[in-house]
């Protein structure tokens, strides 16, 4: 069954335990998950194993941009212990269907008409190769290690290219092409605009222009990729296992290139440690080892290592701004301008997703009434690219909040004070920003008090007007600064998920969903969620996700959406249970159901506890059969898809305060403070663990996480030992305050919170280096804030003061 959520919401919302007070709903419940995973009893991907199993492993390019002349298999076929090498004109000739979110819709493409050229990848590399890790062979043998080596002796003749390994190389003239039949190495390019820009900048008093970068990075989950699949004997039916985000998507991607319908592909996703947005995508690996399965009638097993990942796996964020904001002499915002360039990489699933995503959040919670953004999307010979945690969002408060401390610094003004006279005040909400969402509707920011946790965070922070935080060291070598970012975000993006609930024979309850947990704390809070509506412990209520089987549709865990879409998925049903529940006991006990009470796992009549029935007793009851009790006659259980009517805000303000060596150019972080608004919280504690994460993966975006290719589109940073991600002596304390302003558009009144702690780091921590460094002056234009980089910024600084 389904309902749309605005006929529910405008009944009232539905109640954590859905008639009175909350028992579970707002409980820092102690996560489910965590007993089995710390006593060493997480089953991943590579944990699992079958009988007569084979394993995969493949050849990939080593140069990054050349046309395949040809591919010598027969010394690695030949080898004792290998059964199959397969090439390209092996494998089906499909291309890699788009990511679930692959474009703008059809309201968008009318109103912005984007310039969109498309590109087919195959999962294997036939005719040219257009990144280094490109596979572009498959080895399969009886264990890993002979499949590996085997790897070594298939010979690849390659006709080496030009490489396009930057931005501006794509765009320089008489690059190399990457895509032949483009013409040249544009992907994408449109404008989002509202107002009159130019007007505004003809009026201003006042106009700041820079231009900011952000840099290549990895997601970097700690358990790289896997697969493993099999056949049923007899048949074409696959089970897939796979360290995935979203089960269902993953299965129409195979089912659509081995040509199978989406019913004989089963795709399970078992313990999954981290995703971020890496493993939403369908990679190449999948439908290959699916195929090889399938062709071998043999389990095959595929496990990546790191290598592979830094090289294969997407990466993320490399965008390149050039930003101007109008203001009167006054502060006001008048207008803003920018012309952002992205690098999509070799291949991209997701089309112009993220670039317009970061333009929906270009203008935050500020006023902004005239507004142009003109995007340049490129290819390049560097790995592809998708979403990682923050999705374009990071992307967007960086240039923005940097600007604004640059006006502030123009109009002589305290930045705390430009940002509270141009935040969107809490009386103003609903407030139409001017553009339309990447759903395709109007971009509303539904509430929030964004200029409160401002002042909140300049106040927890120890901030003071007018520069006087800027203490130095004895030594006048260290010199400390403070500096903010606020930050709005789209959540629980539709176009639904569902959750089916059920009741055992034993009383206990499972729940099925959809979305699958990598790391979410799901099976706590969806628990929390039935529990209340069930009046059961949650430690009855078992969730599980991330198995096709159990659910037949789901979108899966990206965009901020588990939360609020399953989550009310689940109100739903469990809600509907209960009446299910009710009804069936109403028999048994002769009574009205308006006269039952179900509490503690027990059905009972007001104001007669005496006699009662177990959910247990209840469930049997209700099983069709001839003892059966009355009712529907599919027993206690109840399936409910939900369908959210629009996009819920998630707001907050982050502040930093840095301490900065001149002489060393080392950024060390002192404090750092989040104030947040997620909604009304399920688990308090699995909220703030999820903000504590993010932020922790935002100050590695700051200070240290970069993906770096040399001129020949050769990836340096291949190992941990290269790319560097924040220790526990990188991070400060965090101090995290939930503001609750519950949404009104779901009845649960929660919004998303998994990606909101990545978002402001790089900006707030950048303001605070400058604002350190505020004596010298530097313009921070770019992340992450390396020792070199910013010993250049403090060099450079030093020498125009000589030269002046």
């Amino acid at each position: 069954m389904s309902v749309d959520a605005r006929e529910v919401v405008e009944e009232g919302r539905i109640a954590a335990d859905h008639g009175s007070d909350p028992k579970w709903f707002g409980r820092s419940v102690l996560r489910q998950e965590d007993h089995s995973l710390l006593t060493g009893q997480g089953r991943y991907i590579a944990d699992i194993s079958v009988p007569g199993q084979l394993h995969a492993a493949f050849v990939r390019s080593p140069v990054a941009h050349a046309r395949i002349l040809s591919i010598d298999t027969s010394a690695a076929e030949s080898m004792e212990g290998v059964v199959a090498v397969f090439t390209a004109e092996d494998v089906p000739r499909v291309a890699i269907p788009p990511f679930l979110f692959d474009a703008p819709v059809p309201v968008i493409m009318e109103r912005i008409k984007p310039e969109i050229k498309d590109c087919d990848q195959y999962i294997l590399a036939g005719d040219k190769v257009r990144y280094v890790g490109e596979a572009v062979a498959m080895v399969i043998a009886e264990s890993p290690y002979l499949a590996e080596d085997a790897t070594e002796l298939v010979f690849v003749d390659y006709d080496e290219l030009p490489p396009v390994a930057s931005i501006e190389g794509a765009l320089a003239p008489g690059a190399a092409v990457v895509h032949e039949d483009w013409g040249d190495n544009i992907a994408a390019r449109f404008t989002v605009s509202k107002g009159d820009a130019s007007a505004a900048f003809d009026r201003a008093d006042v106009i700041v222009h820079e231009e900011f970068s952000i840099q290549r990075q990895s997601a970097l989950p700690l358990e790289n990729r896997g697969v493993l699949a099999t056949v049923e004997p007899g048949s074409s039916d696959l089970t897939v296992w796979s360290s995935t985000q979203n089960v269902h998507p993953l299965r129409k991607c195979i089912a659509k290139i081995l040509g199978l319908p989406s019913k004989s592909v089963r795709v399970i996703a078992p313990d999954v440690g981290g995703g971020f947005g890496t493993k939403a995508v369908c990679y190449a690996e999948e439908p290959l080892v699916a195929f090889a399965a399938l062709t071998l009638r043999r389990p095959v097993k595929w496990i990546e290592d790191r290598i592979e990942h830094m090289q294969a796996a997407v990466h993320a964020r490399e965008q390149k701004h050039e930003i101007e904001m109008a203001l009167s002499s006054d502060g006001e915002i008048l207008g803003l301008r920018d012309r952002f360039f992205v690098d999509n990489g070799a291949f991209t699933h997701i089309e112009i997703v993220i670039p317009y995503n970061t333009i929906c959040h270009l203008m935050g919670a500020y006023r902004i009434p005239n507004f142009e953004a003109h995007v340049t999307a490129v290819a390049s010979t560097r790995s592809p690219t998708a979403p990682y945690r923050g999705a374009g969002r990071p992307e967007a408060v960086f240039p923005l909040e940097r600007i604004i401390q640059r006006a502030a610094l123009a109009l002589d003004m305290d930045p705390v004070e430009l940002r509270r006279k141009n935040l969107v005040t809490p009386a103003e909400m609903p407030y139409d920003v001017g553009i339309l969402y990447r759903t395709g509707e109007q971009l509303i920011i539904d509430g929030g008090d964004v200029a409160g946790m401002l002042d909140s965070c300049a106040q927890a922070i120890g901030y003071k007007q007018g520069g006087e935080n800027r203490v130095a060291s004895e030594d006048g070598v260290r010199f400390r600064g403070f500096g903010f970012a606020s930050y709005v975000e789209g959540t629980g993006l539709g176009p639904f998920e569902g959750a089916h609930v059920r009741i055992e024979d034993d009383g206990t309850v499972s729940v099925f969903t959809g979305v699958n947990s990598q790391g979410q704390g799901h099976n706590t809070v969806f628990a929390q969620i039935c529990a209340d509506a069930l009046g059961v412990d949650p430690s009855i209520v078992k969730v599980r996700g991330g198995d096709t089987s159990t659910i037949r549709y789901g979108w899966g865990t990206i965009a901020s959406r588990s939360a609020v879409v399953a989550g009310n998925a689940v109100a739903f049903a469990a809600t509907e249970l209960r009446q299910k529940i009710l009804d069936t006991a109403a028999t048994m006990l002769e009574a009205d159901p308006v006269d039952l009470v179900l509490e503690n796992g027990r059905v009972h009549s007001i104001g007669a506890p005496g006699r009662s029935f177990s959910l247990r007793e209840v469930a049997i009851a209700a099983e069709p059969g001839p003892k059966h009790a009355g009712g529907p006659h599919d027993g206690l259980q109840v399936e409910h898809y939900f369908k959210p009517p629009g996009t819920t805000w998630a707001s907050g303000v982050h502040a930093a305060e840095v301490e900065v060596d001149i002489e060393t150019g080392v950024v060390s972080l002192l404090r750092y403070v989040v104030f947040h608004d997620c909604g009304r919280a399920i688990n308090p504690m699995i909220v703030k663990g999820q903000v504590l994460g993010g932020v922790v993966q935002g100050i590695g975006a700051a200070l240290l996480e970069e993906i770096i290719y040399d001129h020949d589109g050769q990836i340096q940073t291949v190992t941990l030992a290269d790319y560097m991600i924040p220790t526990s002596a990188d991070v400060p304390q965090i101090s995290v305050t939930e503001v609750d302003s519950p949404s009104h558009l779901n009845p649960l009144g929660i919004k998303g919170i998994g990606e909101g702690g990545t978002v402001p780091p790089p900006a707030a921590i950048a303001n605070a280096v400058e604002d350190a460094l505020a004596g010298f002056p530097i313009i921070v234009g770019r992340t992450p804030l390396s020792p070199i980089y910013v010993r250049s910024l403090i060099d450079a600084a030093r020498s125009t003061s000589e030269a002046g």
